[in-house]
């Protein structure tokens, strides 16, 4: 079940009484899904599914409800003791990791079971397995991450709110970004990090990587996917489905970032057509002098210049897509315009928008052959999932090969 997110959540006008409940679902945000005996559904943090817990009401929104477990009943053999001191779910704990309190293997099912809920929707009955990766390192593996500080605390915001958390360790991290959390607390306080609330000031971001010693001072830094040993899993899965019958086919790859999959393709394909709203991007790729690969700027949010680009590409054979969370709003154009289409790969870190695209070349008449779940982030809801739709209309490009037995893990 999916959490509206459209509107804010408001707190009760009167304060509803605590209810017990069990957990029947686990909604796409990573709240446990309750019905209440007057039939209202609440979302609730803290819950996993099949548990029965004392729901305490927090919030509502129109009909919905929401809430927070202030007693666990009936736990479930999932539930585990969070190894974070910080974990939790008021504006006092710490928010990054809602789903600690559970164990790994229940974590992936649920990534895995989301997924597959969404492709039976888009092609029942297909037959198609949803691959699982799982990360051999379910904690320590981040190579980057953004610290709020009012120049007296350090931390993240506590859970759903804009309270600051005053963080010491965080276990998510890598080693290094455990040893520059260490250096950076040990300039509190700050001056030159405080607020300015007379300006909206709250706060100022420290941006952190591993190929860094300093923080970015309220400057992002440019994309990275945030899991280097998940990051090369993705790669290897791209490198073997993209293993070509003719590699003389055309690839047009859309959102190519700084070249993460682009080089992944240069390796395989002849003629690359790389696309990229951000210049400094679209330098970065063509600064690799890859053989064959050819760098466009486009917005890829805008109809004209999507548009323009189609009318360009007319030759195009294979469409790899690795979009932001708003998934490729414009897939219709694609779908109209590149008329030599045969396949498409489709990498996205939100399911609702992978459906949404994926439901246009579905009408169209592609079909889904291999589809995986990874889990890039543990410990939260993210999921991000990897697929591949071909046309029954021509003769296949890719020779599909299988992952190892350590990376796919299949239903029982």
């Amino acid at each position: 079940m999916k959490a509206n997110k459209r509107h804010p959540e408001r707190r009760p006008s009167r304060r509803e009484p605590a209810f017990e409940g069990v957990v029947v679902d686990i909604a796409s945000d990573g709240r446990g899904v309750v019905k209440r005996d007057d039939g209202k559904v609440f979302f609730v943090k803290g819950a996993w599914l099949g548990e029965r817990a004392l729901i305490k009401p927090t919030a509502a929104r129109g009909s919905i409800g929401f809430g927070v477990a202030a007693e666990v009943i009936e736990a479930s053999p999932a539930r585990q003791q969070a190894p974070c001191d910080y974990h939790g779910f008021s504006s006092a704990e710490c928010g990054g990791c809602p789903w600690a309190f559970v164990s790994y293997g229940a974590q992936c099912e649920a990534k895995r079971q989301r997924v597959k809920k969404a492709l039976d929707k888009l092609q029942p009955k297909s037959g198609v397995e949803v691959d699982l990766i799982k990360a051999d390192a379910p904690w320590g593996y981040r190579n980057r991450v953004q610290f709020k500080t009012d120049g007296k605390k350090l931390g993240f915001f506590g859970s759903g709110s804009n309270e600051l958390v005053d963080i010491w360790d965080c276990p998510v991290l890598s080693h290094k970004n455990q040893k520059t959390l260490a250096s950076l607390r040990q300039t509190l306080p700050n001056k030159h990090w405080s607020s300015d609330k007379r300006r909206g000031k709250h706060w100022v971001n420290l941006h952190i990587d591993e190929s860094s010693e300093q923080p970015s001072i309220d400057v992002r830094l440019p994309f990275r996917q945030a899991n280097d040993a998940q990051n090369a899993r993705m790669l290897d899965w791209l490198e073997q489905v993209v293993s070509p019958v003719d590699d003389s086919a055309e690839v047009l790859e859309l959102f190519a970032g700084n070249g993460n999959l682009t080089q992944v393709l240069a390796a395989k394909f002849a003629a690359v057509t790389a696309v990229e709203a951000d210049m400094n991007s679209v330098q970065s790729i063509a600064g690799n002098h890859w053989p064959g690969v050819e760098t466009k700027v486009c917005d890829l949010f805008q109809k004209k210049e999507v548009d323009a680009l189609v009318a360009a590409m007319t030759s195009t054979d294979v469409l790899v897509m690795d979009p932001p969370r708003e998934g490729m709003t414009l897939t219709p154009a694609l779908v109209g315009g590149l008329e030599r289409l045969r396949t498409v790969v489709y990498i996205s870190c939100d399911v609702a928008t992978w459906a949404r695209d994926s439901a246009a070349f579905i009408d169209a008449g592609f079909s889904f052959t291999r589809v995986a779940a990874l889990d890039m982030f543990p410990q939260t809801p993210h999921v991000e999932i990897l697929s591949v739709l071909e046309s029954p209309m021509a003769s296949p490009i890719l020779g599909h090969r299988f992952l190892s037995t350590e990376q796919r893990v299949l239903d029982d």
